[in-house]
């Protein structure tokens, strides 16, 4: 009660503030030393960028997987299945859709071209026929809506026996704010929490906040990893972290379970 806050202008978060410098030196200036999702308020102290959030999400039930293969999500029915190289052109569609609204304004435009249905599909064709990928499709009457991608974490500075990675989910823009995203972020969380992992990984564009706000809602949170790809321009990643509970696999479908 006595810490300074500030309601945001959006009214989603409180932003804590504090009288002191990077250093912890007390000064006579409020600063923000946690942020929102929309960056009305950023976390950056005196030039320097502070661990953030600072305020940990609600706690939320563990993500459960159904009893069976589909589920309903507002009086819609999907079904979850293994993606195979059939599913291509499909998962292409959504790769390239996807990609080309949510990276607007981030991605160079050229290069969002460039990314085509074709391309993506023979892509997707040679990953899956080899093995490559472990894909999961969301089907809706049997329309392909979204998809994920996932498996043990790829990156040298962590443990891969304990440690799995979500390595991407993409949904149809059509069909965004459904709750399919998150019914897919739930499912992959369940898949890995039923293989003895203790953590998932995953890598966001740093100047993707519709992303972030996103995997923060589910529990996620920065781990202070960052770097670079070229994504037809140098762009910075951001990696975040979340930790299974005992109950995070509960109810998961052996149907899942990688062969």
């Amino acid at each position: 009660p006595d810490i300074p806050s500030r309601v945001c202008p959006c009214r989603r978060l409180v932003v804590l503030l504090v009288q002191e410098d990077t250093t912890g030196t007390p000064t006579g200036d409020f600063h923000p030393i946690s942020s929102c999702p929309c960056r009305a308020y950023t976390s950056r102290c005196r030039g320097r960028l502070t661990r953030r959030p600072l305020l940990l999400p609600q706690k939320r039930p563990p993500p459960q997987a159904p009893l069976s293969s589909s589920v309903r999500i507002q009086d819609m029915k999907l079904e979850l299945r293994r993606a195979t190289a059939i599913d291509g052109p499909a998962l292409a569609k959504v790769h390239v859709s996807s990609w080309r609204e949510a990276y607007a304004g981030i991605v160079p435009s050229s290069h969002l071209r460039d990314c085509t249905v074709g391309f993506r599909e023979k892509s997707f064709r040679e990953s899956l026929a080899s093995g490559g990928e472990e894909t999961y499709v969301a089907e809706h009457s049997g329309k392909v809506v979204g998809f994920l991608t996932l498996g043990g974490c790829r990156d040298l500075d962590v443990d891969s026996c304990s440690t799995g990675e979500i390595w991407g989910i993409y949904v149809s823009p059509e069909w965004w704010r459904k709750g399919i995203g998150r019914y897919l972020c739930e499912q992959g969380e369940a898949i890995l929490a039923s293989r003895g992992y203790a953590f998932v990984k995953l890598w966001v564009l740093e100047a993707n906040d519709q992303a972030r706000a996103f995997y923060e809602a589910m529990g996620f949170e920065c781990d202070g990893a960052i770097k670079q790809v070229n994504i037809g321009a140098t762009l910075a990643v951001v990696r975040y972290q979340k930790r299974f509970d005992e109950e995070s696999a509960v109810g998961i479908n052996n149907s899942f379970q990688r062969t």
